[in-house]
Parts: C-alpha cells; sequence; structure tokens
C-alpha cells in the first residue's frame, strides 16, 4: 500500500524485501528521493561540497537519505546496508547484491517473458501485469522489444482457450521490426 500526504511528504511503500520486488522498490524509492531533492546525493552526480558551510548541509541531506532508504528496507535486508555511513554506500549496495548486471541477466529475464504461459485460471489483466514487468526489466538491462513483437508473445503466452480470439486479430497490423539499437546511458 502506498500512501502520500501532501504536506509532509510521508511516503509509505512495501519494503525491500530482495529481488522479488526490487525493481518496483527501485522504480518508487527513486522518486521519493527525487522529490525529497536528495536523489543527486545517493545517486553521486552531488558530490561533498568543498566549503564548510555547505558539508554540513549536505551531510545532513546525505543522513536524511540513508534514513529513508533504510526505512523502506525489509528486516532481513537491512543487515546489508547496517555499516553503511552514506545514502551512496547503501543505495550501490542494494543495487550491486540486486540489480541483474550482464548477458546471464538478459538471457534470464528473456526466458521469462518467452516462457510465460498464462493459466486457465489466471486473470488476463495480472499475466499481462507481469509480462510487462519482464519487458520494463529487459529495457533497464538496456534490451528492446518493440510493441509488435510484445503483442505476438502475448499472444503466444495465451492458453488454446483464447484461440477464436487470437485468430480473428489480423497480424498484418503486427509488423514485427528488428529493434533498433538502444542509446548508450
Amino acid at each position: 500500500m502506498e500512501t502520500t500526504t501532501s504536506s509532509s511528504h510521508a511516503y509509505r511503500i512495501d519494503p525491500l524485501l530482495g529481488a522479488e520486488n526490487y525493481a518496483v522498490w527501485k522504480i518508487k524509492m527513486t522518486d521519493i528521493l527525487t522529490d525529497q531533492g536528495y536523489m543527486d546525493i545517493v545517486d553521486g552526480s552531488e558530490p561533498l561540497p568543498t566549503v564548510e558551510a555547505q558539508i554540513k548541509l549536505w551531510k545532513k541531506k546525505d543522513r536524511a537519505a540513508l534514513s529513508m532508504i533504510r526505512l523502506r528496507i525489509a528486516d532481513k535486508m537491512l543487515i546489508y546496508v547496517a555499516s553503511s555511513t552514506t545514502s551512496q554506500g547503501a543505495w550501490d549496495t542494494i543495487r550491486q547484491m540486486l540489480e541483474p548486471q550482464g548477458a546471464l541477466s538478459t538471457v534470464l529475464v528473456r526466458r521469462k517473458l518467452f516462457r510465460a504461459v498464462c493459466e486457465e485460471t489466471t486473470p488476463i489483466e495480472d499475466h499481462i501485469r507481469t509480462l510487462i514487468t519482464y519487458r520494463e526489466e529487459l529495457i533497464g538491462l538496456g534490451q528492446t522489444l518493440d510493441d509488435a513483437e510484445f503483442a505476438i508473445t502475448l499472444l503466444t503466452s495465451l492458453p488454446e482457450s483464447w484461440n477464436n480470439f487470437i485468430a480473428r486479430i489480423d497480424t498484418t497490423a503486427l509488423k514485427v521490426v528488428l529493434p533498433q539499437p538502444h542509446p548508450a546511458r
């Protein structure tokens, strides 16, 4: 459950449990930290200033950001950032532990996407949300999956009871185009 009150900017999100909710947690935490003006400190784009008066303010903001991160991590995960003294240190530790990286990560996410099957009892909305989550994970890894390919993947994952529906789709409208290279970040 997520709640926000505009006057105090109090946020409540599900705590980070591990890899199973990291992608969603990261998006929400990035938004919270950005809204509060802390993300530049957390991601390292605002380095420690050199002027004494600014150092104290920067350290205060960094400590507040560290608290915001720690307070949104489940107890079982908190041990990994307990010794972090900066928000960037905690953020980087979590990212290195849970963020998929490299060719194997891309293969594993593509396997999840292309092997997903909607069971007869699964609501179609839930299945679509799952496939969208996998697609977003691929995008996070710098991979692309255009709308036409995603649509074909979705149709392929539906149970046979959907065949009459699928048969009525004009597949000429679904032109599969080779993905364009993803621009460097």
